[in-house]
């Protein structure tokens, strides 16, 4: 009974506050600015799946083997606020707000490829990506409460190091683009960049994880590090 009351009125709440709930996807949010509100009020972290829903196939598998199962919203709202940022073909599968302002949001985080799920704190600022790796409910559910269990510190360091990621990623597209123009042929340019532009980069990324200290939770944060170069290598590689 206490279970039901409970949920009853969260959903009051996120009513109240015009954020809709999606059947099928219970607690998910399409409300940009009210989850942030909600994340602030609750002092939780929002996990952003950005996706296509009705035509992307590991958008679809996610959702329908994790993000859709009673069992990962149960556990995953004590210390999330659930976001879907959907970029689904047909438009009418969207509230109208989600339609203005979606587009946005994509560029706003940089979103280039579905799904991408991002956890964020209550500003909105990104902490990390959380990659799905044909993951379980339960092991997806370990990925995101390691996160949530960081100390305020290791947290913000997790962030900042996000953050230095995205600038290498930025730099790398730019790179990339010059190498596109000066080289005419495409086995001249992957050699220009895979050997002498991506060890550089890598390298760099190596010793910014060399230089950031940890807390007691750092042997979960050196993980997510990790996990970062692994996605840096796969991402140029």
């Amino acid at each position: 009974m206490k279970k039901i009351i409970a949920t009853y009125s969260l959903l009051t709440t996120w009513t109240l506050l015009g954020i809709s709930v999606f059947a099928g996807s219970e607690n998910w949010s399409d409300d940009y600015e009210a989850a942030l509100k909600i994340a602030k009020s609750e002092k939780k972290l929002i996990l952003a799946d950005f996706s296509g829903s009705d035509w992307c196939y590991w958008c679809k598998k996610i959702d329908n083997e994790i993000f859709s199962q009673k069992e990962f919203v149960s556990a995953a709202t004590n210390n999330f606020v659930l976001l879907l940022i959907d970029s689904p073909k047909n438009k009418l599968n969207l509230s109208e707000k989600a339609r203005k302002e979606n587009p946005a949001l994509l560029k706003k985080y940089a979103i280039r490829y579905f799904p991408t799920v991002l956890i964020l704190d209550s500003n909105g600022d990104i902490i990390t990506e959380v990659p799905y790796q044909k993951d379980s409910v339960k092991s997806y559910l370990k990925k995101i409460n390691e996160i949530s269990a960081l100390s305020k510190e290791d947290l913000s360091q997790l962030k900042k190091l996000q953050s230095d990621f995205t600038i290498i990623g930025k730099r790398l597209d730019a790179e990339q683009k010059k190498i596109e123009i000066s080289f005419p042929d495409k086995k001249s340019r992957d050699k220009e960049f895979f050997l002498k532009v991506v060890p550089k980069y890598i390298a760099e990324y190596e010793n910014m994880l060399a230089k950031i200290t940890t807390s007691e939770k750092g042997p979960e944060l050196k993980k997510f590090k990790k996990g970062l170069l692994e996605k840096l290598r796969r991402t140029i590689a």
